[in-house]
């Protein structure tokens, strides 16, 4: 894992305002971000890598949360809060000229209980010479109410991953 205490047993490593608890039945420790339905709620680890192009990372972790609806990211909404809260995690690559991209993946805001999300990092950036200078990892719960609870943030290398448009993949029958 590259995330250094993607467990949570403590707030070392981490930046933004969030708590540690100890009491939950089901796992040992986690975070706890308190919503905020007019502001961006996050918590974030800069990981320093010297990666080529050709590298993919794959971001994982647990959450549970009360969410308030989500706009799902391909529909297109008005710009109002509705459509800037999210319940889910990103990744931002910043490449060695200085540019970023952000990726994110969300957890389900319908379902209350704890559930597992996985997103391949695949630097869709192209150009001679470059590379990935870091990743910044971040549990995101933004413009909401309510808590999450997060825990067991992972950050991994892995080979090339193709990305794939799951709703492509269902109507051509693979699901």
């Amino acid at each position: 894992n590259l995330i250094q205490n993607g467990s949570i047993r403590s707030a070392s490593n981490w930046s933004g305002t969030f708590t540690i608890v100890s009491s939950e039945v089901e796992r040992s420790h986690v975070g706890i971000i308190a919503g905020t339905p007019t502001a961006q709620k996050r918590i974030t680890q800069t990981i320093p890598v010297n990666a080529d192009l050709n590298t993919t990372f794959m971001l994982s972790g647990w959450a549970k949360a009360n969410s308030v609806d989500v706009v799902p990211d391909d529909e297109e909404t008005e710009t109002n809060a509705k459509s800037n809260r999210k319940f889910g995690m990103m990744a931002t690559l910043t490449y060695s000229d200085g540019t970023t991209e952000e990726q994110y993946v969300s957890f389900n805001p319908d379902i209350t209980e704890w559930q597992y999300a996985a997103l391949a990092i695949v630097p869709e950036k192209e150009g001679e010479n470059l590379t990935i200078t870091s990743i910044t990892v971040a549990a995101v719960y933004d413009y909401n109410a309510n808590t999450m609870y997060f825990d067991d943030l992972y950050t991994t290398v892995t080979t090339k991953a193709k990305r794939i448009n799951l709703l492509d993949t269902r109507a051509n029958g693979y699901f």
